[in-house]
């Protein structure tokens, strides 16, 4: 870990939610949790639900690490996550989604992975909603760094199956590099944004690394599979 990071908050997590109520509290807390994250960021989508109140009742315990902004109108996850980019201050930037969440210290491994990366994930620890078996996203067991072409193949669907597809990983980006090559979530899309913003990051040139921790639990609801 290089020494700019070690032992310091130094990753902005950006939760964009949509009625999440009854799951941004545990998303949240896995957040606060890690020792390097600076902020949490949570960016309300217009929600209809009880998001806000759960989220307010938490900023009181979280001093000040806890951060609220609610769109007036729905956009969607890029929208949402732009918005969270502009209100963050971290050399590092961490997604994730209002209904997943953290396992602890995922940020020391992704971070002691970070020594020229400009994008470092893990692999996912894939919970059934319905209580099914548990699965990994890769499955992989060493340290990797993909290129473009990789990136590209493995997002290639195979047949109906819990989703496998690179896409779906959650780095932590460098917001050095995020700013220098001008790259945002593309607004226009409501599904794949995380694909497109990785697929351009990489044909700028990002370093990509995925370590073979698996420390972000990805909640998969029913019916959630790819190849239909």
């Amino acid at each position: 870990m290089h020494e700019e990071t070690r032992n310091k908050p130094c990753v902005d997590v950006l939760i964009a939610v949509w009625n999440d109520a009854g799951t941004i509290e545990r998303a949240v807390r896995s957040a606060l949790s890690d020792a390097h994250v600076n902020h949490v960021i949570v960016i309300d989508d217009a929600s209809t639900d009880d998001t806000a109140s759960v989220v307010a009742s938490l900023q009181q315990e979280a001093g000040g690490r806890l951060v609220y902004r609610r769109l007036e109108k729905n956009g969607g996850p890029a929208v949402a996550r732009n918005r969270g980019l502009d209100s963050s201050t971290a050399p590092w930037v961490a997604i994730l989604d209002g209904d997943d969440y953290f396992l602890p210290n995922r940020m020391t491994g992704l971070l002691d992975a970070s020594e020229g990366a400009d994008f470092v994930a893990d692999d996912q620890v894939q919970i059934r909603e319905d209580g099914g078996d548990t699965e990994f996203l890769i499955g992989h067991g060493a340290l990797m760094t993909i290129d473009l072409a990789t990136f590209v193949t493995e997002n290639l669907s195979k047949g109906p199956r819990l989703r496998k597809e690179f896409g779906f990983l959650k780095p932590i980006m460098r917001r050095s590099f995020l700013d220098t090559h001008q790259l945002r979530y593309d607004e226009q899309l409501r599904l794949g944004e995380d694909f497109a913003l990785y697929t351009r990051a990489l044909a700028a040139g990002a370093i990509f690394k995925i370590v073979p921790d698996r420390t972000y639990a990805s909640v998969v609801r029913s019916g959630s599979i790819s190849g239909h």
